[in-house]
C-alpha cells in the first residue's frame, strides 16, 4: 500500500526463503536479507534517512530491540510497532513514549470481536489516549429505541460519531453535514449509519442508555470595561433568573462562576454574549448541585461559586 502511495520502501527479513519478500520485490520494494536488530543492517537500509519505521515481526521483543537500534542511529523517527502482549502494548506507551506508538493486535481485535457480536459488523478499530474507537454500521428496524431520533441527538445521547447516514431515498449524508442543518434529519426505518464511538458508546447504543444530559457553567475571569456593566448584569439576570442587584457583587469579586447549570448550547450563547461586552469569560462541564445560589445572597454559599 505504501508503494501505491508512491512512497520507496525497504523491506528486511533474515529468511531468504520468506515468499512475501517476493511480492515486496513485485511491488518495487527494495529488499534486503538480513538481521533487523543490527544497527549494520538499519543503515544498510537507509534508516538515518527515513521517515518511519514500522516493525512487525511476531516477537514483541525483536520488535522493541530494532526501534531502539533505530532511535540510536536515527533520533525521533517516527516509529510503529507491531505488540502480542496488550500489557506490553501500554506500558511501552506509558514509558517509551519517544519511540512513538505500540499497538497491541490482540488487544484491538478482542474489542473488535466483542463489539461485533453485540452491534454488529465493525469495519475498522483506531487506538486513541488509550481508548479503543471502533467503526460499525448500524441498520435502522422497526423495534430499534433510536427510531425517530434526530442524527444530532443519536450522537450526543451515546458519544458517537456518525461518519455517514444512507437513507433510501436520497443521497448519503457525510460528516461533517450531520452537526449543520442535516443533523436534524430523523431516523426511520430502513436507514443505515455508520458511526465511531467507544465500545463503551456501542454497549450503551445496544442497551438504550443515553448519557445523562451535560451541564455547563460560565465563569467570568475579568471584566476590562465598566462602561457594559449593565448590559452585563442583564445578560447574567437573564439566564440565573435573578435580579440584577443580586448578581452586581459578583463583579468586584472575579473571577467567579456567574451562571447556574445550562445546557451546552444556552451556556455558550451566554459566554458569547458576554465576549462581546469586553470580558474574558470560560466555559466548563459541571455536575448539578442542588441549588446554586451567588455568595452575594448567601455568604456561606462560597463554594458554589469556586
Amino acid at each position: 500500500m505504501l508503494r501505491q502511495m508512491g512512497y520507496e520502501v525497504v523491506v528486511v527479513d533474515p529468511n531468504s526463503e520468506n515468499p512475501l519478500l517476493e511480492a515486496a520485490e513485485r511491488e518495487r520494494a527494495v529488499v534486503i536479507r538480513g538481521d533487523y536488530a543490527l544497527a549494520s543492517t538499519l543503515q544498510q537500509a537507509r534508516i538515518q534517512g527515513s521517515r518511519c519505521l514500522i516493525c512487525t515481526t511476531p516477537d514483541d521483543l525483536t520488535n522493541l530491540e530494532t526501534a531502539l537500534t533505530a532511535h540510536s542511529l536515527q533520533p525521533g523517527i517516527r516509529t510503529i510497532l507491531r505488540v502480542t502482549d496488550p500489557e506490553l502494548a501500554a506500558r511501552m506507551q506509558r514509558h517509551m513514549q519517544t519511540l512513538g506508538i505500540s499497538y497491541s493486535a490482540t488487544g484491538l481485535g478482542a474489542r473488535a470481536f466483542a463489539t461485533a457480536a453485540l452491534v454488529g459488523s465493525v469495519y475498522g478499530t483506531l487506538a486513541w489516549q488509550g481508548e479503543t474507537l471502533l467503526v460499525t454500521l448500524l441498520e435502522v428496524s422497526a423495534d430499534c429505541h433510536y427510531l425517530g431520533l434526530s442524527l444530532r441527538q443519536l450522537a450526543q445521547d451515546y458519544d458517537l460519531v456518525i461518519l455517514l447516514h444512507r437513507s433510501r431515498p436520497g443521497k448519503p449524508c457525510v460528516f461533517p453535514k450531520i452537526w449543520q442543518k442535516e443533523g436534524k434529519t430523523l431516523l426511520k426505518e430502513g436507514d443505515q449509519l455508520y458511526v465511531m464511538g467507544t465500545v463503551e458508546s456501542l454497549i450503551r447504543l445496544t442497551q438504550g442508555r443515553p448519557l445523562p444530559p451535560e451541564l455547563y457553567q460560565v465563569r467570568l475571569l475579568e471584566c476590562r470595561n465598566p462602561y457594559f456593566e449593565e448590559e452585563i448584569l442583564s445578560a447574567l439576570s437573564f439566564y440565573a433568573r435573578l435580579p440584577k442587584t443580586a448578581l452586581k457583587p459578583l463583579l468586584g469579586c472575579l473571577p467567579a462562576v456567574v451562571s447556574p447549570p445550562l445546557p451546552r448550547d444556552k451556556a455558550i450563547k451566554l459566554a458569547r454574549q458576554l465576549r462581546k461586552m469586553s470580558t474574558e469569560v470560560q466555559v466548563f462541564a459541571q455536575a448539578q448541585p442542588a441549588h446554586w445560589i451567588p455568595a452575594a445572597m448567601n455568604e456561606n454559599s462560597e463554594s458554589n461559586l469556586n
